[in-house]
């Protein structure tokens, strides 16, 4: 991801480890409602797997779908939660995969609703990528792999949050189709698993997963986008100037 500076950062699967105590206290509250569900606030805290375990209950799904714009819960949490779900109905079942999902909409999400009108357009343009591209010919071994990650970061975010756009700009300006996308992100996730360095980060299985599922990872945000979150016309996560 890069920041405002344009400094490129690598995305960490942790959106579990950025939950906040009002997420742990909306789950606790959940719960609480039937007797043979309820869960202690410590052992939330003090247990990874009574965590995750928690996290897949149906309960805990159904209030954020039902109230996902009522509750006071962080992207990070509201991400997860949905796409553990949808990963699970789908037949995937691995929670850092999930978890790096969600990451990459939390961040780029975040990205374009703080940035500027100008800055946000710059973000969802064919040139970023183009810009990307070209680095990556005198990047160094690290830098390369924080540049390919963030190239398939941002593919997958595009084409999988905002397919309609991209199929409008194919349309009326020529810009790259999904097939672009689904190639670059899909080629660039399966470099950066191959990449020397990739194996002291814990990313090297999650890039590979990534490389090798990333039409069918593709296809679930969209069924997400659609379906759950209603953000494709949402017009401060991609403003019309970018269109």
């Amino acid at each position: 991801m890069a920041d405002a500076s344009g400094t490129i950062h690598m995305l960490k699967a942790d959106c579990r480890a950025q939950f906040t105590a009002d997420d742990f206290h909306f789950v606790v509250r959940t719960l609480s409602r039937s007797k043979a569900d309820a869960v202690p606030l410590s052992d939330l805290l003090a247990d990874e797997d009574t965590r995750d375990c928690v996290l897949d209950h149906e309960l805990v799904y159904r209030e954020v779908m039902e109230n996902g714009g009522c509750i006071n819960v962080s992207p990070a949490f509201y991400f997860y939660v949905l796409l553990r779900r949808a990963f699970m109905r789908a037949g995937i079942d691995n929670r850092e995969l999930t978890d790096y999902t969600a990451a990459v909409l939390v961040e780029f999400g975040r990205r374009a609703v703080s940035a500027k009108e100008g800055e946000a357009a710059t973000l969802f343009a064919y040139p970023y990528i183009s810009d990307l591209m070209i680095m990556l010919k005198d990047a160094g071994p690290w830098e390369r792999l924080m540049i390919r990650a963030h190239i398939a970061d941002y593919a997958l975010f595009v084409s999988g949050i905002f397919p309609d756009r991209v199929r409008a700009q194919n349309r009326h300006r020529g810009g790259p189709d999904l097939r672009f996308y689904e190639e670059i992100g899909q080629s660039n996730y399966d470099a950066a698993s191959k990449e020397r360095l990739v194996d002291e980060t814990e990313h090297k299985l999650v890039f590979r997963r990534l490389g090798e599922q990333f039409h069918d990872v593709r296809r679930l945000l969209n069924h997400v986008a659609d379906n759950v979150l209603h953000l494709s016309p949402h017009p401060h996560l991609l403003p019309a100037q970018a269109a």
